[in-house]
């Protein structure tokens, strides 16, 4: 490859820039947050690190959340908005405060 910078496809000669750390194609993506939701993942990424000391980054944790919501049994007929995600989420995690919310 002409290139200075290698790609993630070669496999051969040596990599230059930042480390490979996913194995599988990305797509960057613009999402729109509460300043609340924001200063939420940027507590808890805070709390990982001073208890772990590992660094896990707002990008992370959102990826986390969409593989585990693709993961999880989501009736999406009853889901009119983002309101009826949280009620269908809050079911299927805790059953008892879900019924308490609704």
């Amino acid at each position: 490859m002409n290139s200075k910078h290698a790609t993630i496809a070669d496999e051969e000669g040596p990599r230059t820039g930042r480390p490979r750390m996913h194995f599988e194609e990305l797509a960057k993506v613009t999402v729109v947050l509460y300043t609340r939701q924001v200063v939420f993942l940027d507590r808890l990424s805070a709390d990982i690190r001073s208890s772990t000391g590992s660094v896990v980054k707002r990008a992370e944790i959102l990826r986390a959340l969409v593989d585990w919501l693709a993961e999880v049994p989501l009736d999406v007929r009853e889901i009119d908005g983002e309101h009826d995600i949280k009620k269908a989420l809050r079911r299927l995690t805790r059953p008892a405060l879900a019924a308490a919310t609704d």
